[in-house]
């Protein structure tokens, strides 16, 4: 049974909320944000934070004496919870809706989210033209069928898409499954348009 052109195109489209690209941010100093978007500067930037965090622990138990241990102390216990928790816990995004549609994990971008946290304007534009691409194909796909138009808005959304995929390797930005389902589906909307010609039995 072959899939139907609209069920791939729709498809197409839920993949944007899929992992994109890697992303993970960082409060180094809990006031500088840095932003990794590959596992090797996650490392790196957690272990900043782990060194600084080090240092502010150190500092204060140095300067505890007999006359203002008590306050270094109290100064610790108000300050422990920014240690201790996990850059993944900051409040740069809301824990809401629209934080899940941008960020479906806590180390990934969302096609959605690409098109505004991407590395480089590169990589934002050419997901944007590609989500632009698929709307397109799927709401007017009557029409665009019937002219064959729309065999050509896939293949500019391949090549959109192949030179996002180039950016990411080029930028050092680590390419997560959504972005390779997305060409799956999009070379399989091709294949449903232009379907291989029988051959015959003699």
């Amino acid at each position: 049974m072959k899939t139907p052109g609209f069920i791939l195109r729709l498809l197409t489209l839920l993949t944007y909320f899929f992992p994109f690209i890697f992303f993970f941010p960082t409060c180094s100093d809990h006031l500088t944000l840095d932003v990794a978007y590959n596992k090797a500067d996650a490392i790196k930037n957690e272990r900043k934070k782990s060194e600084y965090d080090r240092s502010v622990f150190e500092s204060l138990l140095d300067s505890v004496s007999s006359k203002n241990g008590k306050q270094v102390l109290d100064e610790i216990r108000a300050r422990s919870p920014l240690f201790f928790s996990g850059s993944k816990d900051m409040n740069y995004f809301a824990q809401d809706f629209e934080y899940y549609l941008i960020m479906p994990t806590n180390y990934s971008l969302s096609g959605i989210g690409a098109v505004y946290f991407h590395k480089n304007i590169l990589g934002k534009t050419t997901i944007a033209i590609s989500i632009g691409l698929s709307l397109l194909t799927l709401l007017p796909g009557i029409f665009l069928d019937r002219r064959g138009i729309g065999t050509y808005f896939i293949l500019f959304n391949i090549l959109v898409v192949g030179v996002f995929i180039i950016n990411c390797i080029v930028s050092n930005v680590s390419i997560l499954f959504g972005t390779w389902i997305l060409m799956f589906l999009l070379v399989a909307q091709l294949r449903t348009k232009n379907p291989s010609p029988k051959t015959s039995n003699p």
